[in-house]
């Protein structure tokens, strides 16, 4: 009766062993596509924010002596104020008026809520055209 059909216990070894060694790659393969599509969301949702602003600030279409007295450094949302959420991020807005500059330069910093580094720096030139 040495006509059992199956597998020994060191074929399974073996199989799971292949398995293994193919799996762990893989795995890992998986885990750095998650990270690299997650830093791409935060700095797609930090361009977009920092956009707006800067978008904001130009649609205010104000000559440069105006655009000089706009309050700098300017926090948005308030540093006492809650940040904003968007894509489940809290985000922090940063504006910076370079009155010194001919012609004016404004900085809009985008960060993290909780991080001391922006995570992207946006910067124009305003100047008057007549």
């Amino acid at each position: 009766m040495r006509n059992k059909r199956g597998f020994t216990f060191i074929e399974i070894l073996i199989a799971m062993t292949i398995i293994a060694v193919t799996f762990i790659p893989l795995m890992r393969m998986f885990a750095v596509a998650m990270e690299n599509i997650y830093t791409a969301k935060v700095m797609t949702t930090a361009v977009s924010i920092g956009r707006e602003h800067m978008e904001r600030i130009k649609n205010l279409n104000l000559p440069e002596e105006r655009l000089k007295k706009l309050p700098s450094p300017y926090h948005h949302p308030p540093k006492n104020k809650p940040p904003m959420e968007i894509n489940n991020t809290f985000w922090r807005v940063k504006r910076i008026i370079n009155t010194s500059s001919d012609p004016v330069k404004v900085d809009i910093f985008v960060y993290e809520d909780g991080n001391e580094e922006p995570l992207i720096t946006l910067s124009t030139l305003f100047e008057d055209i007549y």
